[in-house]
């Protein structure tokens, strides 16, 4: 317990140099120390899209997100302690190396669909307890690698070494070279209590302290003193560090830690270059994570199934088809028609062992190794029918056009249907087993309470009735052809209307200039870890040009790396 409360007192000398900024700061904010979800800016409201003309982009209100600390998560954690144990910043993203220690946060939050914003996340007691055990862990790997390379501070030079230790390693934790006063402090904590514990164990106590600190365990986006009015520049290590996280879930490497001692990442163009170099071919696992998160089809492992009734259908491997799938598109159409393909392309990645629930059993053998393939025509056609989708959006034993709505309603256009209460939600009526799903729903538009929520919803799940809920394509329900018609609303006066099925529907949404914004916003609130605001709009407007007619995904996502969303914030909160 000595040693734990001298860690926890030398890890709080100081400050990070602010308070964590979150709206009206809601439990939930780092500076808080609870746990909560995000939320807008101070009641701010989000920035409007109106059709053709675009996101509102207004310069006189236009202004940067407010000054925060972002605490990490496990991934990041172990990645950087990764660097910290080796001793080195990695000569590329990809040789990134986790630390093999039990990681602290291990708690997310998707309760406002991302794991990524950061007012959802602080420090609470288990936290705590969870991170001076894994600072243990971590520091004990430092020794041991020390003791490998014959270089553990003993004897005569026992000072200079754990100086040593400190100046070079400490940046990695801190995101920032040290302050003089910051390795002083830190050697002295070793130096001090060598006679005590020993000169390994005052070692180790200096290196938990490091890694129990909030400058490791929060990166600082404060900025630079204004020059430009409110605007607060973020320092060279606060974009160097923000750049990297964003994109590998790491510490910088050392390319782009270069930039920052330079100063040379504050210019647009070359943070833009090395923003282009670490997104590479877009097959990175955060990349992976964003769409993984958005399009929520990791759902799929939500709902059950029999599995002696279905013994061909497979929730893991359907799930990983996906995976598979959009990283196809994305090396084959990150730059040009991106969107489209993702809505109405007739190919999917299909294995043998999931040829079933494609209708394809009898194309593949049952030993086909995972590839991109033609789907059969007129039954298949882009992510709104693919059957992890598809059984994301269903129960155990029926199909749910209500969810299957809400999918294309808050994920692929942007809008939010309010949530009834349990209580308040009306029983769907037993009308006996030759009732289809589409005659049990219409209690939801015919007059009842459910009806303006229900209006937004179960009108276009409806129109994709014609797969079960196993993702398999089908022409009965209940004994009756399948009524695959549905009604679309709020995509554009250009696409609104009547279709016939999902591939109708896939074509309406693949034009709709909203969907098309709304993966603008998505990409927004996952990589900048807070929701859009009405002062963001000039930076929407620019991230959505940069889209465009080509439909550039990889363009999207570095005009937003680039803006002053990204590398600016105000003074004020």
């Amino acid at each position: 317990w000595v040693v734990a409360l001298s860690i926890i007192g030398s890890a709080c000398t100081g400050t990070v140099g602010g308070t964590a900024e979150g709206p009206d700061d809601e439990p939930g904010s780092p500076s808080t120390g609870g746990r909560g979800g995000g939320g807008g800016e101070g009641g701010n409201q989000p920035p409007v899209f109106a059709g053709n003309t675009g996101f509102t982009c207004d310069q006189a209100t236009a202004s940067s997100g407010p000054p925060r600390v972002w605490r990490l998560n496990a991934l990041q954690y172990t990645n950087t302690v990764g660097a910290f144990v080796v001793g080195a910043l990695p000569a590329s993203p990809n040789q990134l190396k986790a630390a093999a220690v039990e990681a602290p946060f291990g708690q997310v939050d998707r309760a406002h669909m991302f794991s990524t914003q950061a007012a959802a996340y602080g420090i609470v007691d288990n936290d705590l307890s969870q991170v001076l055990d894994a600072s243990r862990a971590v520091a004990d790997l430092v020794v041991k690698q020390l003791e490998a390379q014959k270089a553990l501070c003993v004897s005569d030079g026992y000072a200079a070494c754990v100086k040593s230790v400190v100046e070079t390693r400490g940046p990695i934790l801190f995101h920032r070279p040290l302050q003089p006063d910051e390795i002083d402090h830190y050697t002295a904590l070793a130096i001090n209590n060598r006679q005590q514990l020993g000169e390994t164990r005052a070692l180790t106590l200096a290196l938990r302290a490091l890694l129990s600190a909030p400058q490791f365990l929060f990166r600082s986006e404060l900025g630079e003193a204004p020059t430009d009015g409110d605007k607060r520049a973020l320092t060279p290590f606060e974009l160097a560090t923000a750049l990297s996280y964003s994109l590998t879930d790491g510490p910088p490497d050392q390319e782009v830690w270069d930039a920052a001692v330079s100063g040379a990442i504050s210019d647009r163009e070359e943070l833009a270059k090395h923003a282009k170099r670490l997104l590479g071919n877009l097959q990175s696992d955060k990349l992976a994570r964003f769409f993984f998160e958005w399009l929520g089809y990791e759902g799929v492992l939500q709902v059950a199934k029999d599995e002696k009734s279905f013994p061909k259908h497979d929730n893991e491997l359907l799930l990983d088809d996906a995976r598979r799938f959009v990283g196809e598109l994305l090396s084959a159409h990150a730059e040009d028609g991106f969107l489209t393909n993702l809505l109405t392309t007739s190919k999917a990645v299909v294995r043998g062992k999931t040829a079933w629930s494609y209708g394809l059993e009898n194309e593949l053998a049952s030993d086909a190794t995972p590839a991109m393939i033609d789907l059969p025509p007129n039954q298949r056609s882009g992510l709104l029918t693919h059957p992890a989708l598809l059984v994301a959006g269903s129960h155990a034993d029926a199909t749910d056009p209500v969810r299957r709505g809400l999918f294309v309603r808050e994920r692929l256009l942007c809008d939010v249907v309010p949530r009834a209460e349990i209580g308040t939600i009306p029983p769907l009526p037993d009308l006996g087993p030759n009732a289809t799903v589409r005659d049990r729903l219409k209690i939801h538009l015919e007059g009842s309470g459910c009806k303006a929520c229900h209006t937004l919803m179960d009108p276009i799940g409806l129109g994709l009735e014609s797969y079960d809920h196993l993702g398999r394509h089908r022409t009965m329900d209940a004994g009756k052809p399948v009524d695959n018609t549905g009604h679309l609303e709020g995509a554009g006066d250009d696409v609104d209307g009547p279709f016939h099925g999902a591939l109708e529907l896939g074509e309406k949404l693949a034009k709709s200039s909203r969907v098309q914004a709304c993966l603008s916003q998505q990409a927004f609130r996952f990589f900048l870890g807070r929701p859009e605001a009405e002062h963001d709009g000039c930076t929407l407007a620019s991230v959505h040009n940069a889209f465009g007619e080509a439909q550039d995904f990889k363009g999207l996502l570095l005009a937003l790396l680039t803006s002053d969303a990204f590398r600016f914030r105000r003074s004020a909160p």
